[in-house]
């Protein structure tokens, strides 16, 4: 038995070195970029005062972009080794997939090298290596054999261990056999690893060399797997590693030498404690000579220590940890193992890359030195990765209460995950915002529901960023609305607004107070993870409107008070009028009249006048008497604009006594409060003792039912996926419509047959709509789906993105029929009587039914009618070059696909349709996720450009920054963060604004 010589010590500094350089790898993702296949989407909110002063929003369309393909990979590494003849050799090979998508490659083998070799394999052969311990082993998958190929899929930032299982044909030492391995992607090319593309400098080659010889043959093979202890957290996982090294030469191998080193950036080991030896396998055989070096006493088989403070790599610093071991004498054919485990770094990201190798070293020829070729051998480098684990919370904010304020703070002011609000106005927007967290160690991204516990039936909640001016958006498009993606330990507060229904209120027969709804985010990832908070509203007040003989809020007898209700309707049976008229017949009274609205929201009131009153109904005039009301401007009106909240609006009624004798009585009497016996109202002052005409005056809310009547008197008066895209909110003139775009996708595995239909909340005040489809081919709705008949082809873009149609019914009865990745473009067409008061919201419910009626989605519009109307067009273009020239033209989807470092234009026509000026016109517009904004980008010009790619000068250029910019339009615009603002003050009726600005594909 040969003595270990210490000298020898000093040739492992380099050799160390190298170790560490094979384990110390960056553990960082494998993909560059966004993902294949994204679509990233944006939308703007523009907010702006009316005609009568109420503040108005308006969101866009969504515009949509998708990422394309970028293909990366990468194949480590030519290699080279001793064997015996006629032995079989392994030699391992990694390949990455680096770009943004699945990819397919092509593996081919074949026979010699680019610098030539002695002989051919017998066999040859190339295996997935399944686990990952550089020997191909029975069981694991064959890819192909030599002069063969095959392939593999990999998704992107993966990457699969690949072994070249080969048999030396009988030899002499001495000469040498070759192999080449090839790897083909299906687009660009896959990058050598090895030092300058090794021999042949060639990517996508791989080439391994062996050398016959009749000394000892040292191999060593690393194996790991990784131990998840199945918490939330990586706290407590380890990876246990697997040594095994063989001497399949001919003779004997003398003093071996195992180091085995560990990357202290990725494992946790700060004391020798930390390594824990599981078990060892042979005969490992050691003296005292040299006890730092391994375990001392013969014949031992725990022959190794961890690394404690010794100075692995000679570097005069110590504290270098791992596994070392020692053995006297490694006979011929003769394996020696042993299995250790090491905890993980609890902080680590997840996809962290744990790599590591081991590194022998032997006198295999027994010249008393291990300098020679082949005594110096390092295993294949085994991969491991860290796995994501997902949490998520979702809480209240527990601050800035302020009973009264309905700006989204916590009016308990306490963190208990309950975000209340005291009290709200019937048909108020309540804003409530959440906080939610990441709590896993990857980026995530998380999938927000609001679920209605007893807030009014008909409450619509949408979600939106902290300011509440740019909804939140389906960035995964999965058809539901998300956070983005969130890195790990990111916190983001999100607003919710839930818009309560019109005449909803405690005590109205079906609320009794204290709403609440459940606000859930459920991790994209797993389906398990979720957290969730309550939303709570503790009072719902009354719809007020109070209807007086008073001058307005602000004149010389206000009254301003909510509380009290002037010129109150006494009890039915005891009636007395506020004011009486003298007239004579044939003349026309004017009685001034006002309404406060003493409710919380803006809100808009029918005006009807009658001779009658039962508490109930409203009668209509004496027989022969006619009335108008009028503005102030005498103008003829039925219903006030919309009057502000705690704001007030004066009028006048006009009220016509007829001129014939005997329908304007100096007397009157009649039944006019519905008890059956006929009553006489002498309202004169003093009393003159004949019967006076009742003129009952009352003003109802178009929205919230909110009422109030009032007495006069005349003295002779609405594996399956399919995502309808998206809720939108338009504004519409009485007598008027809007076009609403939507998208139903079916982006599920299965066919569907649908059947669509709509319908307006205030179907019964008049107002109507029609779902409408191409059936021409020109990309335009033209007929409603209602009436299709079997004879009519429908158009629309199938999986391959081509526009094609098929024929109503044919397929399945009354129904459209859509493969997998098939989409339908719709324009839900919106119709307002021209009766329709200024300030009503009719809410439209779009439903798109499927799985024969078992299943279906649903998209809600919010119309509101007002005099100046804004309307929202959002289109998209890519400009690859990004040099401020699109490619193409605008679209609301582009034509194009953008890669990562590619641009994309995102423009916005701002068009006032209404008849009245829209004044103080601000444009809310944010980043869209997996964008960064490109710095100057930012145009605006007078005028509609619609869809024309490039308008030249007539866009003219902003800066970022938050300034006043010397433009003669008076246009202003900045960039804070991810959040972009156009001030575009006054846009006059029948004008446009086009803004654009440009961002870049992560």
């Amino acid at each position: 038995m040969k003595t270990w010589n210490p000298n020898r010590q000093n040739s492992w500094k380099t050799v160390f070195a190298v170790l560490l350089a094979l384990c110390v790898l960056p553990g960082v993702a494998l993909a560059t970029g966004t993902s294949a296949g994204e679509r990233i989407q944006n939308q703007a909110t523009a907010t702006y005062v009316d005609a009568n002063l109420n503040a108005q929003t308006a969101q866009s369309n969504i515009a949509t972009v998708e990422v394309g393909q970028v293909y990366s990979a990468t194949l480590a590494e030519d290699r080279s080794l001793y064997a015996a003849s006629g032995q079989s050799v392994n030699f391992s090979h990694v390949l990455a997939n680096t770009g943004n998508g699945e990819d397919t490659y092509t593996i081919a083998l074949a026979q010699g090298i680019s610098g030539g070799d002695d002989l051919d394999f017998d066999n040859l052969a190339v295996y997935i290596d399944q686990n990952g311990d550089g020997v191909a082993t029975a069981g694991e998958t064959l890819i192909t054999n030599g002069g063969g190929t095959g392939t593999v899929t990999l998704q992107a930032d993966t990457q699969l261990d690949l072994v070249v299982l080969a048999k030396l044909p009988t030899s002499t030492p001495g000469q040498t056999a070759g192999a080449t391995l090839t790897v083909t992607p299906t687009s660009g090319t896959v990058d050598d690893l090895t030092a300058g593309n090794g021999v042949d400098t060639l990517d996508g080659t791989n080439e391994d060399l062996a050398t016959v010889t009749d000394n000892a043959v040292l191999n060593v093979n690393k194996s790991s797997t990784y131990n998840d202890q199945g918490t939330d957290s990586i706290v407590d996982d380890t990876v246990t590693f697997v040594v095994t090294i063989t001497n399949t030469g001919p003779v004997a191998a003398y003093d071996v030498e195992i180091q085995d080193a560990l990357d202290l950036t990725v494992f946790d080991v700060t004391d020798v404690t930390d390594i824990v030896i599981n078990a060892t396998e042979g005969d490992y055989e050691d003296t005292a000579a040299d006890p730092a070096e391994g375990t001392a006493n013969t014949d031992t088989i725990n022959g190794f220590d961890p690394i404690a403070v010794n100075d692995a790599d000679n570097d005069s610093t110590t504290g270098d940890f791992g596994v070392r071991g020692h053995d006297d004498v490694l006979n011929a054919d003769e394996t020696i193992s042993f299995t250790y485990t090491v905890p993980v770094i609890a902080t680590l990201p997840a996809g962290t890359l744990l790599r590591n190798s081991v590194n022998i070293r032997g006198d295999k020829n027994d010249d008393g030195d291990d300098d020679d070729a082949g005594e110096n051998v390092t295993s294949n480098i085994t991969t491991q990765i860290v796995p994501q684990v997902y949490g998520v919370t979702v809480t209240d904010t527990g601050v800035n209460g302020a009973a009264g304020v309905n700006d989204g703070g916590d009016d308990d002011s306490l963190p208990n995950d309950t975000q209340q609000v005291n009290t709200a106005a019937s048909g108020e927007q309540v804003l409530f915002k959440n906080i939610i967290t990441n709590n896993g160690n990857g980026t995530d991204t998380f999938e927000l529901t609001a679920v209605n516990g007893n807030f009014p039936a008909g409450t619509v909640f949408s979600f939106w960023q902290a300011d509440g001016t740019t909804a939140l958006l389906d960035t995964n498009d999965d058809g539901a609305v998300d956070t983005g993606p969130m890195a790990a330990g990111e916190v983001k507060t999100i607003m919710i607004k839930a818009q309560l229904p019109a005449g909803a209120y405690d005590g109205d027969g079906s609320n009794a107070g204290s709403f609440t709804a459940t606000v859930a985010a459920t991790s994209a990832g797993d389906a398990t993870t979720f957290d969730d908070a309550t939303e709570e509203l503790l009072t719902i007040t009354a719809p007020m409107v109070d209807l007086s003989n008073e001058a307005a809020v602000g004149a010389s007898t206000p009254d301003g008070n909510p509380l009290t209700n002037e010129d109150a309707y006494p009890v039915v049976g005891s009636e007395s009028p506020t004011t009486t008229y003298d007239a004579a017949p044939g003349v026309a009274v004017n009685i001034p009249l006002t309404i406060q609205n003493d409710s919380g929201v803006p809100d808009s009131f029918q005006l009807t006048a009658g001779g009658s009153w039962n508490g109930a109904v409203l009668g209509g005039m004496p027989t022969g008497w006619s009335y108008v009301f009028k503005s102030t401007a005498g103008n003829t009106i039925t219903t006030t604009p919309a009057v502000s909240a705690g704001g007030s609006y004066s009028f006048y009624l006009k009220v016509t006594v007829p001129s014939t004798a005997v329908y304007a009585l100096a007397d009157y009497s009649s039944d006019f409060d519905g008890d059956a016996t006929v009553e006489t109202i002498d309202g004169s002052s003093p009393a003159d003792g004949d019967g006076d005409y009742p003129i009952f005056i009352r003003v109802v809310s178009t929205n919230t039912g909110a009422s109030d009547i009032k007495l006069d008197a005349i003295d002779v008066t609405d594996s399956e996926k399919v995502t309808l895209q998206a809720n939108q909110t338009g504004q519409i003139q009485p007598g008027g419509s809007i076009a609403y775009p939507h998208t139903l996708r079916n982006d599920g595995n299965t066919v569907e047959a649908f059947t669509l239909s709509a319908v307006n909340s205030l179907s019964a005040s008049g107002w109507g709509n029609n779902i409408l489809v191409d059936t021409t081919g020109d990309g335009s709705g033209n007929k409603p789906f209602s009436t299709l008949a079997i004879t009519d082809s429908v158009f629309y873009t199938d999986a391959a993105g081509a526009y094609v149609s098929q024929v109503f019914g044919q397929t399945v009865a009354n129904s459209l029929v859509f493969a997998p990745g098939e989409k339908l473009a719709i324009s839900v067409l919106e119709f307002a009587p021209s009766s329709a008061p200024d300030g009503t919201l009719d809410i439209l419910t779009i439903t798109a039914t499927y799985n024969a009626g078992a299943s279906k989605v649903v998209n809600i519009d919010q119309t509101t009618v007002i005099q100046g109307q804004i309307r929202l067009s959002k289109t998209v273009a890519v400009d690859a070059a990004c040099n401020g020239v699109a490619d193409e033209a605008f679209a609301v989807e582009a034509a194009s696909k953008a890669n990562p470092e590619e641009c994309v234009s995102w423009r916005l026509v701002v068009t006032n349709e209404g008849t009245a000026a829209a004044d103080d016109v601000v444009i809310y517009d944010t980043v869209p996720a997996f964008s960064d904004y490109v710095p100057g980008s930012l145009l605006s010009g007078a005028g509609d450009f619609g869809t024309t790619a490039n308008p030249g000068a007539s866009l003219i250029a902003h800066t970022d920054a938050d300034d006043a910019e010397a433009r003669a339009d008076g246009y202003n615009a900045k960039v804070v963060g991810d959040s972009i603002t156009f001030e575009l003050g006054t846009i006059a009726s029948g004008a446009s604004v086009t803004l654009q600005f440009q961002t870049k594909v992560q």
